[in-house]
């Protein structure tokens, strides 16, 4: 249809996907090339990448502020024009194609770095009997980070600290960040020591940790008839895509566990169920979930599971544990019951106040690693595949973008680092990383 278009007509094509940065100037444009479409004289590319969430998407189209680039200077004005009809109730940024790319996989990918930096805390919380939830509450309230999420379960995370969970899923998150890294990566510069790449490796942990868990405060799972409640990745959705109760199934499968996963939202013929050969394990119905079972693990948090808690007790009568791996229930719930209750950051101790402010020395630490990281990644895709002024990924002006997502992605400034914070022989791995990504560069 584009080589058949009127000579004098100019059409402005838009992407809406998430691309790895310098994917228009030279993926996208080389392919249209092909074709004898030049781009800024045959056409016109621009990408606007999408902020929708699953569940929310009409709400999200219209209300959230939206990044509007080109690889041409006139490419976003045009493409504000059109999606300013769209977009009513948020603001449209115009920018340059890379820097689009770039802000869009950094929201995901900094997401990811606050997980595995959250995931890192809980994981010393749960092994020292400490309160993950209220030094999650302070560090928030000493960042200006707050949100309700703590006591919400269907409220979504925006915090500085984050909810670990089973793990990381979704289509964004556990891509984006290798997104970003994609050219560098393929230069084979060295990533041992990037934050966006090592928190893959911490969140992807995440489901054999969650066993671990259970085993030292409930028992051995081996062998034992298990309920996985939440099949899909995020609450209240059908979603499956790289969910960690799969992963988790999986896992327990190869324990000898008899596994049943339950969701209400996720259809029996789930292309991810039939990809990881778990069909057979799943059901739409609960109380057959619960038959005859000695443990269940909640790996997500739809609100049919915390408005239907008394049910769930009722039907699971032979039910020796639960396993809360997403903060959709509290240990006082059970507190009559025969059934043991445990849980991701569910410690009974409070922190001390010389841990907080370990914890808060270390989230700075980290934040300054990750703006040295994200400012060296600019500088690379500068100076490889800018094509012109306009074209420059500005580092400040990343900031300025990034911090318009409504899921919280305020990138702190680039600084110097010397010393890794430490408590008792504990330091975080993402602190290392920072302090050793600046010291092999120097």
């Amino acid at each position: 249809a584009l080589q058949k278009k009127p000579a004098h007509k100019v059409p402005v094509i838009v992407f809406e996907s998430t691309l790895a940065p310098s994917s228009m100037a030279t993926v996208i444009k080389d392919h249209f090339a092909k074709y004898g479409l030049i781009e800024g004289k045959d056409i016109l590319l621009g990408n606007s990448p999408n902020r929708v969430m699953p569940g929310r998407l009409v709400e999200r189209v219209t209300d959230s502020d939206k990044l509007v680039a080109g690889l041409h200077p006139e490419t976003p004005k045009m493409i504000k024009h059109v999606y300013k009809q769209i977009v009513t109730n948020g603001e449209l940024y115009e920018t340059n194609s890379m820097t689009a790319e770039v802000v869009k996989t950094l929201e995901n990918a900094y997401r990811d770095v606050r997980i595995a930096f959250s995931t890192e805390l809980v994981r010393y919380c749960d092994d020292h009997d400490i309160d993950f939830y209220s030094i999650r509450e302070e560090i928030n309230k000493r960042t200006m980070q707050t949100d309700n999420a703590t006591n919400n379960p269907n409220a979504v995370p925006s915090g500085g600290i984050l909810i670990p969970m089973l793990g990381v899923g979704g289509h964004c998150l556990p891509k984006d960040g290798i997104l970003l890294w994609w050219r560098r990566i393929e230069s084979e510069q060295d990533t041992s020591t990037s934050l966006i790449i090592n928190s893959r490796v911490i969140n992807d942990e995440s489901p054999e940790k969650t066993i671990d868990l259970c085993e030292k405060n409930i028992g051995k799972v081996d062998g034992k008839r298990i309920a996985i409640l939440g099949t899909a990745y995020r609450f209240n959705s059908e979603d499956t895509r790289n969910s960690p109760s799969l992963q988790l199934a999986l896992a327990l499968k190869k324990r000898g566990c008899d596994v049943v996963l339950h969701d209400p939202y996720v259809k029996t013929d789930d292309q991810n169920l039939r990809k990881t050969n778990l069909t057979d394990n799943f059901t739409n119905d609960l109380k057959g979930a619960l038959t005859d079972t000695d443990l269940v693990f909640m790996g997500t948090a739809h609100q049919e599971y915390f408005q239907k808690f008394e049910d769930i007790i009722t039907h699971a009568n032979t039910l020796q544990g639960v396993v809360d791996a997403c903060n959709v229930f509290k240990a006082a719930q059970f507190q009559d019951s025969a059934i043991k209750y445990t849980g991701i950051g569910r410690g009974t101790q409070a922190p001390t106040p010389a841990f907080i402010d370990f914890v808060y020395d270390s989230f700075r630490t980290m934040e300054t690693g990750l703006g040295n990281e994200v400012r060296d990644l600019c500088h690379f895709l500068n100076n490889t595949y800018a094509d012109g002024e306009f074209n420059l990924v500005d580092f400040k002006e990343v900031q300025r973008l990034a911090a318009s997502c409504s899921t919280g992605c305020d990138i702190a400034n680039p600084g110097l680092l010397s010393e890794i914070p430490e408590y008792n022989g504990f330091q975080f791995r993402l602190a290392v990383n920072a302090v050793a990504s600046l010291a092999i560069k120097s």
